[in-house]
C-alpha cells in the first residue's frame, strides 16, 4: 500500500528572497533569532525573505518582539493574544484580526492561562504583488509583462476588525488546503480586504477636513477608540475614557466619530454586542439568559428588544434558523 506524505516547504535561513515559495501552512513558531536575522536584515526589500505562510501554532506563553513582518493578518482560531504595532499595543479577542503593512514592525505577545491558537498570516512581497498587479493594471498591460508586479502595496489602518462568518469559513476552510488551492484560497480573501478598504477610505472622506493627512490622523487616533471596543466589548467605555484615548476633547471626539462611523460610541458598542450574541447564539448552547448578561445586559427584556431591532428577529428565532 502506497503512503502520501503532505508535502512540506524547508526554508533556509541563508535564501535572500524566499517569498516566491507555494504558500504553506506551520504549526510551530520558528527560531526568533533565525527570523530576526533575516526578516529584520535592512539589506533586504521588507517583505522580500518572507515566504507566504499560515502560523497555525497553539502555546499558552511567547514574547515575539520587534519583528519587520510583511503584509500580516494576526488572528486567534482560540483565546487572546497581543499585537503591538507603531507603539500601540493592541488586545485581539477571539472574534477579531488585525492588520499590518510590509516593512512595519510587530510584536506579538500570548501569556494566558489556557492554550491559545494563533492563525497568522504572513504573506510575501512575490504574492502580494502579483495579486495587486492582477487587480490595478490593464489587461492588456499583463499580455504584455504577463510576470509585471505592482510595487506600491495598498496600505490598510492597523485598526481591530470583526470577523464575519463568512471569513470564519474562510479560516476553517484554508486548514484544509495548501499549495495552489491555498494560494487561489489567499486571493480570495485579499479580494475580501480590498472591498473592506473602499469602507474604510468612505470613513476618513466623511471626516471633516480640509487636508487629506488630517483626515488620515484623525481616522487612525479615532480607530484607537474604536479599538478599544472591540477589544472588551462587555465593558462600559465612558465618553471621556475614548476620547482621552483618541488625544482628542471629548466633544471633538463625539463629532468626528459620528461623522466616521455614522452613529455615537455607545451606539456602535450597542452593535458590537448585539453581533457578538450572534454568534454566541449559533455557535454555543449557552441560554439567550446568559448570553445577555455575559454580554454586559443588566436586563433579558431589553436585550431581546435591542436584538429584534438589529436583525429583525428575537434571539430565540433566531438561534433556531441554525
Amino acid at each position: 500500500m502506497s503512503r502520501k506524505f503532505k508535502k512540506t516547504v524547508a526554508v533556509s535561513v541563508s535564501e535572500t528572497n524566499v517569498s516566491q515559495l507555494p504558500p504553506f501552512l506551520r504549526k510551530t513558531f520558528p527560531l526568533l533569532h533565525e527570523l530576526k536575522a533575516r526578516a529584520n536584515d535592512l539589506n533586504q526589500k521588507p517583505g522580500d525573505c518572507w515566504p507566504s505562510l499560515i502560523l497555525n501554532a497553539q502555546t499558552k506563553q511567547i514574547y515575539r518582539p520587534d519583528i519587520r513582518g510583511p503584509f500580516s493578518i494576526f488572528m486567534n482560531r482560540k483565546g487572546i493574544s497581543h499585537c503591538t504595532l507603531e507603539g500601540t499595543r493592541i488586545t485581539l479577542p477571539e472574534d477579531t484580526f488585525l492588520i499590518s503593512n510590509t516593512g512595519q514592525y510587530y510584536s506579538l505577545e500570548i501569556d494566558a492561562p489556557e492554550t491559545v491558537e494563533t492563525f497568522n498570516l504572513h504573506l510575501g512581497n512575490t504574492f502580494m504583488e502579483e495579486v495587486q498587479a492582477s487587480l490595478r493594471l490593464s489587461h492588456s498591460h499583463l499580455l504584455d509583462e504577463p510576470q509585471a508586479r505592482v510595487e506600491k502595496l495598498f496600505i490598510f489602518p492597523n485598526r481591530l476588525n470583526r470577523k464575519t462568518s463568512a471569513f470564519s469559513a474562510w479560516i476553517e476552510t484554508a486548514r484544509q488546503r495548501e499549495g495552489e488551492a491555498l494560494e487561489a484560497h489567499l486571493m480570495h480573501l485579499i479580494l475580501y480586504l480590498l472591498q473592506e478598504q473602499k469602507e474604510i477610505q468612505a470613513e476618513i472622506s466623511r471626516l471633516p477636513a480640509l487636508r487629506k493627512t488630517t483626515r488620515e490622523e484623525l481616522h487612525k487616533r479615532l480607530n484607537q477608540a474604536r479599538d478599544c471596543l472591540y477589544s472588551d466589548t462587555k465593558q462600559r467605555h465612558s465618553l471621556d475614557h475614548l476620547a482621552q484615548i483618541a488625544c482628542l476633547s471629548k466633544y471633538h471626539f463625539l463629532r468626528l466619530f459620528r461623522a466616521a462611523y455614522g452613529c455615537t460610541p455607545y451606539q456602535y458598542q450597542l452593535q458590537l454586542r448585539i453581533e457578538k450574541s450572534a454568534q454566541l447564539l449559533r455557535c454555543t448552547k449557552l441560554s439567550v439568559q446568559d448570553i445577555a448578561f455575559s454580554m454586559g445586559f443588566d436586563d433579558p427584556s431589553s436585550f431581546s428588544r435591542l436584538f429584534y431591532r438589529q436583525w429583525g428577529l428575537y434571539p430565540s428565532q433566531y438561534r433556531n434558523q441554525f
